[in-house]
């Protein structure tokens, strides 16, 4: 009787802490996919606020270092390589020599400026061995204040220190002396020797295809023809 008794209150304690287990498993708070997502976009508005009211230094303040991502691609207009040499008031081969993130005139975005030495001047003023500026979307600044705000392009790789360029350009419509890309990436095609021809633009793009077979001699004659029929600066991206 005493071990039927004692194996009696072992079931029942066996059974006590399962119940317990169980109990405080189902008491456990769950953060649903739902609330998470709520607090992304609460985050999301509050730094869209701050950019908003103080541009992205205001948005450094509050986060220390803030990142944020924009598409750069023109999804209203397509290229090809004869309407980015027309649309444009410059054309050049260059290579990029120095490079720095700003913060745009009124805070809101940031880019970073090129310093891009001239090689050969397809269309407008530039003369070989110059140096023009120019400016894409994208980068990174650091404030007095230690804080820091980064903006990145989402699938689209900026020019490099070094590396030679073909750049189709069109004049700031803010006065300046820095040119922005004809077509956004569109614009931009690294030349690589015998490697080719890298366009920045997406695959689907028109011009993207037209440079699949060419070299880069190829390349530049072809669009140095478009600059002889269309030799006037045109006023591009209204």
């Amino acid at each position: 009787m005493p071990k039927r008794r004692k194996r009696l209150s072992v079931l029942i304690l066996c059974s006590f802490a399962v119940v317990s287990v169980v109990f405080a498993l189902y008491s456990v708070p769950v953060t649903s996919g739902k609330s998470q997502n709520q607090t992304d976009r609460d985050e999301q508005k509050k730094m869209t606020e701050a950019i908003r009211r103080g541009g992205y230094r205001e948005a450094a303040k509050i986060k220390g270092h803030y990142v944020s991502t924009v598409d750069p691609y023109w999804d209203w207009a397509s290229f090809d390589l004869e309407t980015l040499t027309k649309s444009s008031a410059a054309v050049v081969i260059g290579i990029p020599e120095r490079s720095k993130g700003r913060l745009d005139s009124d805070g809101q975005m940031i880019v970073t400026e090129f310093d891009v030495r001239v090689k050969d001047s397809i269309k407008g003023t530039h003369a070989e061995n110059s140096v023009v500026k120019v400016a894409l979307l994208g980068g990174k600044v650091d404030f007095e204040d230690g804080t820091s705000a980064e903006l990145r392009t989402r699938d689209f790789e900026p020019m490099l220190e070094g590396k030679k360029y073909l750049l189709f350009l069109y004049a700031n419509r803010n006065g300046s002396d820095v040119y922005l890309l004809t077509g956004g990436p569109q614009g931009l095609f690294e030349l690589r020797g015998q490697a080719g021809i890298k366009a920045h633009a997406r695959s689907s793009d028109p011009a993207v295809k037209e440079v699949q077979n060419l070299n880069e001699d190829g390349l530049r004659e072809k669009v140095k023809d478009y600059a002889r029929k269309w030799p006037e600066s045109q006023q591009c991206c209204k």
